[in-house]
């Protein structure tokens, strides 16, 4: 694999020649003050993992027996049985009180 090192200068006015190159599979270093600073290389395209519906790896390993039995919400049983009763204050704003 040839390698091209340009400084940051020339790899700006030159960017488009650069990512080009990268692409063409060559080694390009962008140097500054004669030092290496980065290497462009060209991204690996990522494909998706062929989803196989119905199988999720690891997710839902234990479903207890009861799952859909019917909740109990006693304080939703009678809505006007709250223990918590609210107050209006003058200033527009209510505040909780414990019954």
């Amino acid at each position: 694999m040839s390698s091209h090192t340009y400084n940051v200068h020339d790899a700006k006015s030159q960017l488009s020649k650069l990512l080009q190159e990268a692409l063409d599979g060559k080694d390009v270093i962008i140097s500054r003050a004669n030092k290496p600073l980065v290497r462009l290389v060209p991204l690996t395209p990522l494909k998706p993992d062929k989803r196989v519906f119905g199988q999720n790896l690891g997710g839902i390993t234990f479903i207890a027996d009861d799952f859909d039995a019917p909740l109990e919400f006693p304080s939703l049983a009678d809505p006007l049985d709250s223990p918590v009763k609210v107050k209006a204050r003058r200033s527009g704003r209510a505040r909780t009180v414990a019954a």
